[in-house]
């Protein structure tokens, strides 16, 4: 019977201590009193958006009565460049923030990134050093304009998003790319400017493609096509089912 009580007792002290856990977890976000804020920001982030960040928290005065969770996610729904937010109180009741930004991939219209998880930004909120060196394309119909936001996923659609990031990474070497519309894009050997590929969203040149183009231009340019003094403009279109067709247009460029 003692031992029954004992086991019983044991087992009440266990739960109270989680629970004692439990409740210094959740309430020492409102035990600490809030002196001011800091914040670590990764080389990829602009002094522009770190400005940004650091006005928005400085001037949202709520902040000091939510937890750290509920912060990381405000700050997340306001700047979806931010990847993740650490937060932590410090010995003198500043509250650190450690922030990381999505890593941009792809250069739009030379205003515009799209980050690794797909989100096209403003193409100021990254340092110059992280973008200068992002493979870049241009597409037709996305115009800067005081409306914009830091966010402008709605400007492309995802189908369009999809098709990037299924090029090859060949293609953003060798070729400018313009993307006019869903059923057609243009890459223009940087090179051999009479010499390009058509394709569309549907239709993405994968390395088997790009070969089978590269040969093709390298014929042309044995035959003298490329040479002569008017040159004309020469096309693959792999727009069908296995199948490129090379065709023609005259005038050159």
């Amino acid at each position: 019977m003692k031992g029954a009580v004992r086991d019983v007792k044991a087992i009440n002290a266990i739960i109270l201590l989680f629970l004692s856990i439990f409740l210094v977890e959740k309430l020492s976000h409102y035990v600490f009193s809030v002196d001011g804020y800091a914040f670590e920001f990764e080389d990829a982030c602009s002094q522009l958006h770190k400005s940004e960040i650091i006005t928005f928290i400085n001037e949202n005065k709520a902040f000091k009565r939510l937890s750290l969770k509920s912060i990381a996610r405000k700050m997340k729904e306001q700047f979806p460049s931010i990847q993740s937010v650490q937060s932590f109180y410090s010995s003198s009741s500043i509250l650190r923030f450690r922030i990381a930004l999505c890593k941009p991939a792809v250069l739009v219209n030379d205003s515009y990134v799209i980050s690794e998880n797909k989100i096209l930004l403003d193409k100021t909120i990254f340092s110059e050093n992280k973008v200068k060196d992002c493979p870049a394309i241009e597409i037709k119909n996305i115009q800067r304009s005081d409306e914009d936001s830091l966010c402008l996923s709605k400007k492309i659609t995802e189908k369009c998003k999809k098709m990037i990031f299924d090029l090859p990474a060949e293609c953003f070497n060798e070729y400018d790319i313009v993307r006019e519309s869903e059923t057609k894009s243009v890459m223009c050997h940087k090179k051999q400017g009479n010499f390009s590929v058509w394709f569309n969203d549907s239709k993405v040149p994968d390395n088997k493609v790009l070969i089978v183009c590269g040969l093709l231009k390298n014929k042309l340019t044995e035959q003298g096509e490329f040479s002569r003094r008017y040159p004309r403009r020469w096309i693959a279109d792999v727009r069908f089912d296995d199948q490129v067709i090379l065709y023609m247009e005259r005038g050159g460029r």
